[in-house]
């Protein structure tokens, strides 16, 4: 459900508890991964517009973090295939890991034109059985996020810092 009131159907994958955030939506082929791990997301609602999203799977040297940092994703098709050489696990089961939901089967062209007309605003996503007053009324008093300056991600290696 957007701040606005919109509705998106669809099916829950990944963790099935509510998540809301700031929503973003990404317009890139490639970088799901990378995207869904970038600290720049944390906290995101983050809506993929590319139509089937995880096919290549997920290779933890390629994350931007240790973890996911989106509280949410948003996708046409979670693949439930991965087909890179390198691939570890699915993304599926990163999201798992990471108790993140993952809305499926959202036509999510739509929800980044309705962005782009509307304007920016929160989405939350949530199980079937969630109340909808509740999830507007968390929307309406949810502030824009911001990283706030104590938090660091630390990533090993000898380049700069």
């Amino acid at each position: 459900m957007l701040a606005d009131g919109m509705r998106l159907g669809g099916q829950l994958k990944g963790t099935a508890q509510v998540a809301v955030g700031w929503l973003a939506a990404n317009t890139a082929v490639v970088g799901f991964q990378e995207m869904a791990t970038d600290p720049t997301y944390r906290g995101a609602v983050l809506a993929f517009t590319y139509p089937e999203v995880g096919n290549v799977g997920v290779t933890d040297a390629f994350s931007e973090s240790p973890r996911v940092q989106a509280a949410a994703l948003v996708v046409k098709v979670l693949s439930e295939y991965r087909s890179h050489y390198r691939a570890e696990r699915d993304l599926e089961d990163l999201l798992r890991e990471g108790g993140v939901p993952c809305l499926c089967g959202v036509d999510t062209r739509g929800v980044a034109v309705h962005l782009r007309e509307a304007g920016e605003m929160a989405a939350a996503v949530a199980p079937a059985d969630a109340d909808p007053d509740d999830l507007l009324q968390r929307l309406a008093s949810f502030g824009r996020p911001g990283v706030p300056p104590t938090d660091t991600v630390r990533l090993d290696g000898d380049g700069p810092q």
